[in-house]
């Protein structure tokens, strides 16, 4: 609805923040580095510092972080000849995860995941990528840096990272947040495995509400992580001049790990579902249970009205009205009455 009054009536290509992390200034967070040398530096938009490409031999990556400041975002466009298209997607919070191949660079956007314990809900937020040759740009929507253990890599010369180009730097971004995507999928089973317990030991009353929640909590990490398979999946199979062929390789596993993680969310969607007809059964069963015992409590009582009706009619004629020991004896025949209606009940197993 925000998204929708913000941008109605714009032409495409309008560069309008739909978020609502409304922060002071843009970080950026500048690193680049070569198999021999690193250099790195951190400054913020209001310092008023040129974006440029790197001297040759490094590879350099520009992490952005805050989306807020739309004229920033405009003007790294422009140092980079960067689209507005590109630069409207990358403000555009409620972007659908998508991969875009351009003859300057190629483009990617899509969602970091992660499962909030206190309020049981998924919160999301906007990464996108852009790389070319030798510059790569990652724009990060808050200022919680999400990829700092790349960034740890690439300082401490660990791995592949130091050693190849743009795409492979691509590739371990997007497989830092797929990772993510196993945490939030595990912080889920844990919550999920907590509400199954519950209703088995019966321990809260309000539980219907908590499965419809973390229901509709998993359909949303699915409708975010389904669109990455396919971005993914362009990825690799772009012919790009920008990707290099072993990177494929690593590609190909992490759109590996993405169908595992919505494997396992469609298996969470089945329990959850099930633990829901569960919850329903409970609750028809123990409705059924309190009319067992009502109805059987009724069906006692009709024979003993019957004969309470019957003897307060008062008659003159009534031989029994005018018996000494007659109101002991309809009590008598009122309780021999109750327990074989309770014996029989019983050896039906009615109750």
């Amino acid at each position: 609805m925000a998204r929708n009054k913000l941008k109605k009536g714009l032409p495409p290509g309008s560069v309008i923040y739909t978020g609502s992390n409304k922060g002071q200034t843009v970080e950026i967070h500048a690193l680049a580095y070569n198999l021999n040398s690193i250099k790195k530096e951190t400054f913020k938009s209001s310092d008023n510092r040129n974006l440029t490409s790197v001297e040759e031999g490094y590879v350099q990556w520009y992490d952005v972080r805050g989306l807020h400041d739309v004229e920033f975002i405009k003007k790294i466009g422009n140092s980079f000849s960067i689209h507005n298209l590109i630069l409207e997607d990358i403000v555009e919070v409620f972007q659908r995860p998508k991969f875009e191949d351009f003859e300057n660079g190629i483009f990617l956007t899509f969602k970091a995941l992660e499962f909030n314990k206190i309020s049981k809900r998924i919160t999301s937020q906007q990464v996108s990528i852009f790389f070319n040759a030798n510059t790569l740009i990652s724009f990060q929507e808050y200022e919680t840096d999400l990829l700092h253990t790349i960034q740890a890599r690439i300082e401490n010369s660990k791995g592949k990272l130091r050693a190849k180009g743009t795409d492979y730097l691509a590739f371990a971004i997007i497989d830092v947040l797929v990772d993510n995507y196993f945490e939030t999928i595990e912080s889920l089973d844990v919550h999920i495995q907590e509400l199954e317990s519950k209703l088995i030991n019966n321990e809260d009353t309000k539980l219907k509400l908590a499965i419809h929640r973390i229901r509709r909590e998993v359909l949303s990490f699915r409708a975010m992580v389904v669109p990455v398979r396919e971005l993914i999946n362009r990825f690799t199979k772009s012919e790009s001049a920008f990707i290099n062929e072993g990177t494929r390789v690593y590609l190909r596993d992490v759109q590996d790990h993405v169908s595992q993680v919505l494997d396992t969310s469609e298996n969470y969607r089945d329990t959850l579902n099930g633990l829901h007809d569960l919850l329903m059964s409970n609750v028809s069963y123990k409705m059924n249970q309190v009319m067992k015992i009502l109805t059987t409590i009724s069906t006692i009582f009709i024979p003993l009205t019957f004969l309470a009706g019957v003897y307060g009619m008062n008659f003159d004629n009534m031989p029994e009205l005018h018996w000494k020991y007659g109101y002991f004896i309809l009590i008598g025949v009122f309780i021999v009455i109750s327990l074989l209606m309770v014996w029989y009940f019983r050896r039906k197993k009615w109750f």
